[in-house]
């Protein structure tokens, strides 16, 4: 027996070097959203400005301009505890840019 949805539903696949986004609205099938470009993958990658939030191809192209708050590969960070061996060498090294902060639970925060 088919599940049939009652609502619309969105569903986000954050991959280390690729997301997509889907929905799925009632009585449709479900659908990969495209990007400006058409694609239905996108870069894993965000940069924030002053009043600016950017993605993708645009998201690279500021990253010089945004280093500490342009984030890539974020997926491989997240429910990561702060105190791992991975995220301690790098934070000892400068080897990322953004600044990791340790949440409420213990966990990596940017």
């Amino acid at each position: 027996m088919a599940t049939v949805s009652t609502a619309n539903l969105i569903g986000f696949d954050l991959g280390s070097t690729f997301f997509k986004i889907t929905i799925v609205q009632p009585g449709s099938p479900f659908s990969i959203v495209e990007n400006l470009t058409s694609k239905r993958k996108t870069d894993t990658i965000m940069a924030i400005g002053p009043e600016t939030r950017l993605y993708s191809s645009d998201a690279v192209t500021n990253a010089g301009r945004f280093p500490k708050t342009t984030f890539q590969n974020v997926a491989n960070y997240l429910a990561m505890d702060y105190s791992e061996e991975l995220l301690t060498s790098l934070r000892e090294h400068n080897f990322v840019m953004n600044e990791f902060v340790k949440d409420e639970r213990g966990l990596v925060a940017f």
